[in-house]
C-alpha cells in the first residue's frame, strides 16, 4: 500500500482529524489544545448530587407513606400515583426551556413522571378487572410509546425510557402470548433489533440503545440454542452473533463489537459441545476457530499493505 494511503472503509479517529486540522492550519494551537483535552460529555458534580438526593427522597417518601398507611387500598395508592405524576409533570412544564443545566434535571423528572403515570394506568386497568399481567403490559406499552415520542425531543431521557420500557413489555408479552420455551426469547430478539435500529439514528445516548439492542439479539439467540441443545440452532446463533460483530466492526461501534464478540465466542462453544463429546476436543475446536480467524485477519492485513 502506498505511504499515507488508507484501506477501503477506513475511518479516521478523532485524534487523526485533529491532526489534519492542525497541519492544514484551519485551527490555531490554542483551539487544537482545547479540542484534545475536551471531555466527551460533562455534568457538574453538584447536579449529580442533586439527582442522587432526588432519588433518595423518592425512596424515603414511599417508605414513609408505606409505614404511615400500611392498610392503604390499591385504589388509594393508584390515586396517589396520578397525583404525584401530575405534580411532577407541572414541575417539568415550569422548568422546561430554562437552560441546559435545568434541562437535564427536567429530563430526569420526565422519566419520573412517565414512570408514575404508566404505573398508575397499569394499576387502573388491573382494578377494572384485568389481570396483573395485562395491567403491567399496558403500563409498559405506554412508557415505551412515550419514550419513542420523546427521543427526538430530548437530549437523552427519551432513549432511557424507551430502553427501560421495552423490557417489561417483552417479558409480559411472552407470558400473555403463551409461547413455549425457548421461543419466547424471539420477543427480546425482536425488541433488540428495534432498539439497535433506533440507536443508529442521531439521538442522545444512542450507544445505550445500540448496546442493549445488540446484547438482546445475541443472548436471545444463544438462549434458544442452549435450551434446544440443537446443532442447527447453534449454527443460527453463531451466524447472528457473527453478523452483529461484523456490523460493529464495519461501523466501529464498540458496544456492538463487544456484544457480537461475546455472542460469537459463546456460540462457537455451544457448537463445539454439539460436535464433540470429549471436553478436550471441544476446547481444541474452539482454539482452532480462534487461530483460523486470527490467521485470516493477518493475511488480509498483509494483502492490503502490499497494495
Amino acid at each position: 500500500m502506498a505511504p499515507g494511503r488508507k484501506s477501503a472503509g477506513y475511518r479516521k479517529t478523532l485524534s487523526e482529524v485533529i491532526d489534519d486540522l492542525e497541519s492544514s492550519g484551519r485551527l490555531d494551537s490554542r483551539e487544537i489544545a482545547e479540542l484534545r483535552i475536551a471531555p466527551t460529555w460533562w455534568v457538574a458534580p453538584i447536579e449529580l448530587l442533586a439527582f442522587l438526593g432526588g432519588a433518595i427522597a423518592i425512596v424515603g417518601l414511599v417508605w414513609t407513606l408505606g409505614a404511615l398507611f400500611p392498610d392503604l387500598s390499591l385504589g388509594a395508592i393508584d390515586a396517589g400515583l396520578y397525583v404525584l405524576s401530575v405534580a411532577t409533570g407541572v414541575v417539568v412544564w415550569l422548568l422546561h426551556g430554562r437552560g441546559p443545566r435545568l434541562e437535564r434535571l427536567t429530563e430526569v423528572l420526565m422519566a419520573v413522571t412517565t414512570g408514575l403515570f404508566a404505573t398508575a394506568v397499569g394499576v387502573s386497568i388491573h382494578l377494572a378487572g384485568a389481570s396483573t399481567e395485562t395491567g403491567v403490559w399496558w403500563g409498559a406499552l405506554l412508557a415505551f410509546v412515550v419514550g419513542v415520542v420523546l427521543i427526538p425531543r430530548t437530549m437523552f431521557i427519551g432513549t432511557v425510557i424507551t430502553v427501560i420500557g421495552v423490557q417489561p413489555l417483552m417479558a409480559v408479552s411472552i407470558e400473555l402470548s403463551g409461547v413455549s420455551e425457548p421461543w419466547g426469547a424471539l420477543f427480546f430478539a425482536t425488541s433488540g433489533v428495534m432498539l439497535f435500529l433506533i440507536g443508529n439514528r442521531e439521538i442522545g445516548l444512542s450507544i445505550v440503545a445500540r448496546g442493549v439492542g445488540a446484547f438482546s439479539i445475541v443472548f436471545s439467540m444463544f438462549n434458544i440454542a442452549v435450551y434446544k441443545d440443537d446443532f442447527a440452532m447453534a449454527i443460527v446463533s453463531l451466524i447472528v452473533a457473527g453478523l452483529v460483530f461484523l456490523v460493529g466492526a464495519r461501523k466501529t461501534l464498540i458496544e456492538t463489537l463487544i456484544a457480537g464478540g461475546i455472542g460469537t465466542t459463546m456460540s462457537v462453544g455451544a457448537l463445539a459441545t454439539q460436535l464433540f463429546t470429549s471436553e478436550v476436543m471441544q476446547g481444541a475446536s474452539v482454539l482452532v476457530c480462534g487461530v483460523i480467524l486470527v490467521t485470516l485477519s493477518l493475511s488480509q492485513l498483509r494483502g492490503r499493505q502490499a497494495v
